[in-house]
């Protein structure tokens, strides 16, 4: 029997090459509820929940072209980036932005009990190969995650045509995942994370 492939792959790959906004309503329609249920079974309010569904469906829109279905499900993926908005908006955290940074090139945290100290490890991990990108695409990166600015944001203003900017910040996101290959850190973070999030 062939194995049914996921629709919300397709609908996450339409939402990165397009902004497809009918494949975002799917996404929407599907995931908001659940996102709910288990932001208020993991202790948010019911306030803090949906500010947490509005903030996560703001980076899957903006940013749905990091996913990877080599990487992770589009649950895992999904529920990660929720999970990783949970903390900052409860903590107020500064590394807000490295949190980001984390959905996009490191795989997701399966572990709750470790979850708040692999956090931590992550930021100081990918903090330290930010000074190591070229100034172009550090600006780009900078500008995506600091400002969250979308990547047609960033194209009005730098002038700077908008299929380059998407190359660049991918680049510069992998160069941060090679660094972090090479010093063995992604084998380490695998370890242990094979078990999905529903």
């Amino acid at each position: 029997m062939a194995k049914v492939k996921n629709p919300f792959i397709e609908a996450l790959a339409k939402v990165a090459e397009s902004q497809d906004i009918s494949s975002f309503k799917k996404i929407f329609d599907y995931f908001s509820p659940r996102l709910k249920s288990f932001l208020m079974r993991s202790g948010a309010d019911e306030a803090i929940a949906e500010e947490i569904i509005q903030e996560t469906m703001t980076i899957i829109w903006t940013k749905a072209d990091y996913y990877d279905p080599k990487v992770a499900s589009p649950s895992t993926w999904i529920y990660t980036i929720a999970r990783n908005k949970k903390i900052d908006i409860l903590r107020k955290s500064r590394k807000a932005i490295l949190e980001d940074i984390d959905t996009a090139i490191l795989p997701p945290v399966e572990s709750k009990a470790d979850e708040n100290i692999e956090h931590g490890q992550k930021f100081e991990m990918i903090a330290q190969y930010l000074d190591d990108l070229p100034e172009d695409q550090l600006n780009l990166l900078k500008m995506n995650f600091f400002e969250e600015k979308s990547h047609g944001e960033i194209s009005e203003i730098t002038k700077i045509p908008l299929g380059t900017v998407k190359s660049r910040i991918r680049l510069a996101l992998e160069k941060i995942r090679g660094k972090l290959e090479q010093d063995g850190t992604m084998a380490n973070l695998n370890e242990g994370n094979n078990s999905n999030i529903n």
